[in-house]
């Protein structure tokens, strides 16, 4: 019998892996239908709150399509406020237009063209 905080870890690894939010989220919900795991919700969302909440304590997330380098790390560290021995985890997205998006303690810091791209687009359509 597959348990709450199971369908937790193998959710979070997905989108730790870089997957598409959206991909993934349909694909649980159709995994959950299909085997009628409804009364896990409440399970994994303890579980995904828990772990996510001592991850963000513990380390920085890196979402970048690109090797970071040691003045990028110190860089992102000094952003996100995180202490000079607080661990970055790379994650390669190739979504990512150039720069990064980091999470640390909750809060995402998002240095990518893309936001800067976003902008320009929202701006032109006002």
């Amino acid at each position: 019998m597959l348990k709450g905080a199971d369908i937790a870890k193998s959710l979070k690894a997905s989108l730790d892996e870089g997957q598409d939010v959206k991909a993934v989220s349909k694909n649980f919900f159709s995994f959950v239908e299909k085997f009628n795991l409804w009364h896990t919700l409440p399970a994994v969302v303890e579980a995904l709150s828990a772990k996510t909440a001592s991850d963000e304590a513990e380390v920085v997330v890196v979402r970048a399509s690109h090797p970071l380098t040691k003045t990028s790390e110190s860089d992102i560290r000094r952003i996100t406020g995180a202490g000079s021995s607080t661990p970055v985890e790379y994650v390669k997205d190739d979504e990512v237009v150039g720069g990064f998006i980091a999470r640390y303690k909750g809060r995402e810091f998002e240095g990518s063209f893309g936001r800067v791209i976003g902008s320009l687009k929202k701006m032109i359509q006002e």
